[in-house]
């Protein structure tokens, strides 16, 4: 069964120009809450409600806090960037999730400070600019079906990470069909028939029992699921077309 486990943030790596900041407090993440501002789009003609429109996109602020640790690189880092007026460059790794989160931003403050008797260090950063977002999917090698005619076919040889909806072109005589996925790394592999309410687990590299097709002339969708270990989940839509 998919979807039973908690995506912990405790495994999140924070880095200002390719290097780690070690301490940060557990439920700290540092992401900027950037936000599009406002403006009145009205005009005579729209009656009496107001239009709103979205005006220029603020990057943002961050805060930070965590243990004080003498000497990392990162914390370093940070202090130093504090008297210079150039945008670093700061990741966010999101490792369970498979996500990573990237902006420039200032460095607007950082300082020692203390919590319950414990040295800690309290920062600010000043966001430009959007945020960027990297997905490192689960891999899949192949997904191959048996009698049909699949597009793009090239991924019953290699699934390409762009990959997300598969057609399957099916002859009149064909009421049931198999597929093979392969994803020798997933921890989870599956398929849907009522769009994610209920799952049939497949083995990786293993044919599956055999599917019911729609009746001729229609076309019966099915969200295949594949989920691996600190990477994303993928979901495909395979489309099978029966003549």
């Amino acid at each position: 069964m998919i979807f039973d486990d908690a995506k912990d943030t405790w495994l999140t790596i924070f880095k200002i120009d390719g290097t780690d900041i070690n301490g940060l407090s557990l439920d700290v993440l540092p992401i900027p809450d950037g936000e599009y501002g406002d403006k009145n789009t009205s005009t005579y003609q729209t009656g009496k409600y107001s239009r709103t429109g979205k005006n220029q996109y603020d990057g943002g602020t961050v805060d930070l806090s965590g243990l004080l640790i003498a000497g990392d690189a990162g914390q370093n880092r940070l202090e130093e960037a504090l008297g210079d007026n150039k945008h670093h460059i700061f990741q966010v790794i999101l490792t369970e999730s498979g996500l990573i989160y990237e902006y420039d931003a200032l460095v607007m403050q950082f300082k020692p400070d203390a919590e319950d008797n414990t040295a800690m260090f309290v920062g600010s950063l000043k966001a430009d600019g959007p945020l960027r977002k990297t997905t490192t999917g689960a891999s899949i090698s192949k997904i191959e079906i048996t009698t049909g005619t699949v597009i793009p076919s090239a991924v019953e040889s290699s699934v390409a990470s762009t990959v997300t909806d598969i057609v399957v072109n099916e002859i009149s005589a064909t009421a049931s069909e198999t597929i093979k996925v392969t994803a020798a790394t997933a921890s989870f592999i599956g398929y849907s028939l009522d769009n994610g309410y209920s799952w049939t687990e497949l083995t990786s590299g293993t044919m599956s029992e055999a599917i019911t097709l729609g009746a001729a002339n229609t076309i019966k969708r099915i969200l295949l699921a594949v989920q691996e270990d600190d990477k994303a989940t993928r979901f495909i839509n395979l489309f099978f077309a029966r003549a």
